[in-house]
């Protein structure tokens, strides 16, 4: 297991909203369950570059409203400022977001960060 992998990913889409997920449990197998993901035809998959994965691997964290317009082509964290993302769509516009002021769960609201 790799301490040092990321586990997170976010994606976006004709939505509008960037989704934020934890991968970690889709990034390999504790070995006391079977699942699909290291079945020979999951591994067939990977081999031909495909990824694989299933929704129980993924837990969505949360997710950010962009305030665009038109569908967001692409996300991207900022490097040096946590928490923060930039955006760009079909609108044309790049957006500058705060996760951590701006994300929701279903629940409402994310928390904010102890300081």
């Amino acid at each position: 297991e790799c301490e040092e992998c990321p586990t997170q990913l976010m994606t976006s889409g004709d939505d509008k909203i960037v989704k934020i997920w934890d991968v970690s449990s889709a990034m390999g197998s504790d070995g006391n369950t079977w699942n699909w993901r290291d079945s020979p035809q999951a591994q067939k998959l990977r081999n031909e570059g495909k990824i694989v994965t299933c929704s129980r691997d993924v837990k969505l964290l949360a997710s950010l409203a962009t305030g665009h317009r038109m569908n967001v082509f692409h996300v991207t964290t900022v490097p040096g400022n946590p928490g923060k993302v930039v955006t760009s769509a079909a609108d044309g516009y790049l957006r500058l977001s705060d996760v951590e002021i701006q994300a929701f769960t279903d629940e409402g609201r994310a928390p904010a960060q102890p300081s």
